[in-house]
């Protein structure tokens, strides 16, 4: 038996792990594939706002209006989208957005600054970032800036990446109306060392997202950590020592706990990782299939 307890874990050793990730918003408000939807006041009033207590803080436009005011975004859980044929509020738009002032090119086209309304956040640290938008135009020209390694001020930020269009100069994120912006995190600009809005775990990152073109609706957002920020996720199965990823060191405690060498209830439950009332070999090799992406 201890020879196959051991064989097993020197398999698991040489699979390396997995990081868990945490939704960044609570699990009350998002949905069953993890998207904030700013589609009640309820939640718009929780998570978007001016200053660093909102975890959405909005940005106003770097431009003066004809009132010498500096245009600012704003956000309503009413306020019609685009759908996917161009149609303000038709079947399968989405309603409820934060609302993104558009650049000041009196085309409504951005250019290689993006001066638009915007939102900012300060993570801390960064596994996965999607957001989902709609334009009155289909071509969809943002820009990303990043500051890696603390929190910071947008004029701090150094460009990720832009999309424009300008004139015969088209480079859009997307032709289209309305847009699932997926893994925003893994653009990354051009000179080392490369900034990202991507970061590991304890890393902090500010993110900063900047309209570049028309007036453009942010209908929802999705944000995964490395880092548990109280969203009220459920202990991650397999996660038996509680360091927020499953590897090599979760089978290593279950079976101490077979051996005896450690007491079951030090882990509080969570070594019995199938839930079948025992500690046994079944728990080590559910940890392997975890690791392996097979449970």
């Amino acid at each position: 038996m201890k020879r196959f307890i051991f064989t097993m874990a020197a398999a698991c050793m040489m699979m390396g792990g997995m990081a868990q990730t945490y939704n960044y918003f609570d699990k009350a408000d998002v949905d069953a594939d993890g998207w904030l939807w700013f589609d009640t006041q309820e939640k718009i009033d929780k998570y978007v706002g001016f200053g660093s207590k909102f975890k959405i803080q909005l940005q106003p436009c770097g431009y003066e209006d004809e009132s010498y005011q500096y245009p600012e975004p704003w956000a309503d859980p009413e306020v019609p989208g685009y759908n996917a044929s161009g149609e303000e509020g038709g079947e399968g738009a989405k309603f409820g957005a934060i609302v993104l002032n558009p650049s000041s090119s009196s085309s409504g086209a951005g250019l290689d600054n993006p001066n638009g309304g915007g939102f900012m956040m300060w993570l801390p640290d960064c596994a996965q970032m999607d957001v989902y938008l709609s334009c009155e135009k289909d071509c969809i020209v943002v820009g990303l800036k990043a500051g890696m390694g603390d929190w910071v001020k947008p004029v701090d930020c150094a460009v990720v990446k832009t999309w424009m269009s300008l004139g015969s100069w088209i480079k859009p994120l997307a032709s289209a109306y309305q847009f699932q912006f997926n893994n925003v995190q893994s653009y990354k600009n051009a000179n080392a060392p490369y900034t990202t809005i991507a970061s590991p775990k304890g890393t902090k990152v500010t993110a900063l997202f900047t309209n570049n073109g028309k007036t453009l609706y942010v209908h929802g957002i999705r944000v995964y950590t490395y880092t548990d920020c109280g969203g009220g996720d459920e202990p991650v199965k397999g996660d038996v020592n509680g360091d927020g990823s499953v590897d090599i060191a979760d089978a290593n405690c279950c079976i101490n706990v077979i051996l005896g060498s450690e007491p079951a209830s030090k882990y509080e439950g969570r070594a019995d990782v199938n839930n079948d009332g025992s500690v046994d070999i079944g728990d080590v090799n559910a940890i392997i299939n975890i690791i392996l992406g097979a449970a």
